[in-house]
């Protein structure tokens, strides 16, 4: 320390980290002198040496103008007396209170120290005070402290708010709220919301409910059980699904039943089987040599083992039991489809592919545009704008459509853009075909095939259902013609005899009564009235006589 002249000092407003300070207090009416000394803004050194020169008090070789006391002028003792640390970038405080003399009759003197503390370091074992940053405190407002992390002192003043009622607030996230499972239900977003039991809402504006239900995206939403929606305002709804393009929807559910051995297969139902599923059952494919775009297409290993109900592409949407659909605005539902096998990548393109499986263990490939398929067990593996229809049915060719049963997509090395298959698991064949060039196949009609005997079958079994209905008619018509016959037979013979004498006013012929002119009667419209006195009504019984 450099000598100082207390006596030449200058007053300052305020000090720096390089100055040093000496502060002094005269001694009023006691016996003996007390000094207070301290106050230095950088450091306090432990080298200081009181000394008495020519009965003066020096301090670390400055003079202090206290005259030192005692009779024999003796070297007084300075002892430690209390440390305390003050708080982080404040000053150092020292001072010194006479303390009487020890057993040799020196003056003893008790220094004082207070020292701040550092500022906090890296998180150890144990934890002092808790250390926060309060510039965005506000008066009037109830805060919590948020630990940084596990086992932390360091973290963040978190504004509290209870507004009563059900639910809480989910600490860390503004307007952030919790429902029913407050011990596991997690809103980690800005406005997210979780309720039921074990949900997870991560996200800003997240919305899970439900059990098991998880959000990973903003503005998603996921209810019903252990349903996923990981896509930006995606929806899953059911048992087990996932929504993992943006705005893609799933509902419906996986069911499971038992592979060959008995052994169930796997649910993606929790974090790692996702992840097992992402890392070991994909395969990364590149559409052209270029690094980007790039797909993750699933492998046949991956639908051997695990279960799946999902919208993983863009604006995609299954419904039903274990389907699955990846391409932008795709749509599956039914039993077991895929409708698009290769999972969008990084950079994926935008197109807007747009397939539609419906039916029962269909599968058409990814990236073709407008495809179709229905029914049970097709393939589309490739060829856009196709359809097909039915049973086992392959289609290939860019334009085809094909129905019926194991039909043929190739004749004669021609491509076939229209087909009605007739074929087995064995043999795959085609009723009719109009191939690519326009020409129209029939088999059955081709030149080969034809002779006398068939061409009369086909004949013959074309006419045997019209003959057969014709015949019917005729003889329904032949029956009713025979009947109104003999009815007038039957009339003309009674008119030939006479009619009993030409008395009667009236006859029955048949199922037909015949009035004669005999019988006062008169017809209007479709009215008859009689007026003879000869006929009359008992019982809504008509009598003429």
């Amino acid at each position: 320390m450099e000598d100082i002249d207390i006596k030449n000092f200058t007053r300052v407003s305020s000090v720096t980290d390089e100055d040093s300070v000496l502060l002094s207090r005269g001694v009023s009416s006691a016996t003996h002198g007390q000094i207070a000394f301290g106050l230095f803004v950088s450091s306090v050194s432990k080298s200081i040496t009181p000394s008495i020169v020519d009965g003066v008090w020096f301090i670390g070789g400055s003079s202090t103008g206290v005259q030192a006391k005692g009779e024999d002028g003796k070297t007084p003792v300075f002892k430690t007396g209390t440390v305390t640390t003050g708080l982080p970038d404040t000053h150092v405080l020292a001072q010194v209170k006479y303390d009487g003399v020890d057993e040799n009759g020196n003056p003893s003197y008790l220094i004082d120290l207070t020292i701040p503390a550092g500022k906090p370091g890296q998180d150890g074992d144990g934890a002092g005070n808790v250390y926060v940053t309060t510039d965005t405190l506000k008066s009037g407002k109830l805060y919590l402290f948020q630990p940084g992390a596990d086992g932390s002192a360091n973290g963040t003043m978190v504004e509290f708010d209870n507004q009563g009622g059900v639910g809480r607030q989910y600490l860390g996230y503004p307007g952030a709220e919790i429902f029913n499972d407050y011990d596991n239900n997690i809103a980690a977003g800005q406005y997210a919301h979780a309720e039921g039991r074990e949900t997870n809402a991560t996200g800003p504006r997240a919305h899970a409910e439900g059990y098991k239900t998880s959000v990973f995206a903003a503005d998603a939403h996921a209810e019903g059980r252990e349903t996923w929606a990981m896509g930006a305002q995606s929806h899953a709804e059911g048992l087990y699904g996932i929504s993992w393009g943006g705005v893609s929807h799933t509902e419906g559910a996986v069911v499971t039943d038992f592979a060959t051995g008995g052994s169930s297969y796997a649910i993606l139902n929790d974090e790692e089987l996702i992840r097992d599923f992402l890392n070991t059952c994909t395969v990364r494919y590149l559409p052209t040599e270029n690094a980007e775009p790039y797909y993750w297409k699933i492998t046949d290993e991956a639908l051997a083992t695990y279960r799946l109900h999902g919208a993983l592409g863009f604006a995609t949407h299954a419904e039903g039991i274990n389907n699955i659909v990846c391409d932008e605005a795709g749509h599956v539902e039914g039993f077991g489809n895929i409708c698009g096998d290769m999972i969008p990548g990084k950079e994926q393109d935008s197109s807007k592919y747009a397939p539609h499986v419906e039916g029962i263990y269909n599968k058409v490939g990814s990236r073709l545009w407008a495809v179709h398929a229905g029914g049970g067990y097709n393939t589309i593996l490739s060829g856009n704008y196709t359809f097909a229809h039915g049973y086992y049915l392959s289609v290939s060719n860019d334009y085809e459509t094909a129905f019926g049963r194991y039909n043929l997509s190739v004749l004669n090395d021609k491509k076939v853009l229209f087909s009605y298959g007739i074929g087995s698991s064995t043999e795959r064949k085609n009723a009719l075909s109009v191939l690519e060039d326009g020409t129209v196949v029939i088999p059955i009609l081709e030149a080969g095939n034809l002779t006398s005997e068939s061409i009369q079958q086909i004949v013959n079994e074309a006419v045997a259902p019209i003959s057969t209905k014709v015949n019917n008619n005729y003889n329904e018509l032949k029956g009713i013609a025979d009947e109104h016959t003999q009815q007038i037979a039957d009339l003309l013979k009674l008119i030939q005899e006479g009619g009993g004498g030409g008395s009667a006013n009236a006859y029955v012929v048949g199922s037909t009564l015949v009035i004669t002119s005999r019988l006062e009667s008169s017809v209007e419209g479709e009215k008859l009235t009689i007026t003879d006195s000869d006929a009359s009504v008992t019982d809504e019984v008509l009598t003429i006589n």
